[in-house]
């Protein structure tokens, strides 16, 4: 028996120069499931983020930002919630001075 599920839907958000900043995926379900960042001018992922579907990050993926060579730099994987996920999420992107959360989505 075959099983023909929806897509994953993602959400793209722009930034004024039109350059892809971060998506959003969902499951078949709406469950928000993971969080992509990139480096606006050159499009490299930099951060990944895999949610639960209590809504907590339960890995991290830390990516040097590069466009040719893009090997994963760093993974945070965590065994239990924690409070201070957006803390930590916000002095990634602080480090990385990319703008994450100036930027209008397109859907």
């Amino acid at each position: 028996m075959n099983f023909l599920l929806p897509p994953i839907c993602y959400i793209d958000q722009y930034n004024e120069e039109q350059q892809l900043v971060k998506r959003e995926e969902y499951n078949w379900q709406g469950i928000l499931c993971r969080v992509q960042s990139f480096v606006p001018h050159s499009g490299a992922l930099y951060l990944e983020e895999l949610i639960n579907d209590d809504g907590s990050i339960y890995m991290e993926i830390i990516y040097p930002g590069d466009a040719k060579k893009n090997p994963v730099r760093h993974i945070n994987w965590y065994k239990k919630k924690q409070e201070f996920k957006h803390l930590q999420r916000r002095r990634i992107l602080n480090n990385y001075g990319y703008p994450a959360f100036n930027h209008k989505m397109t859907v």
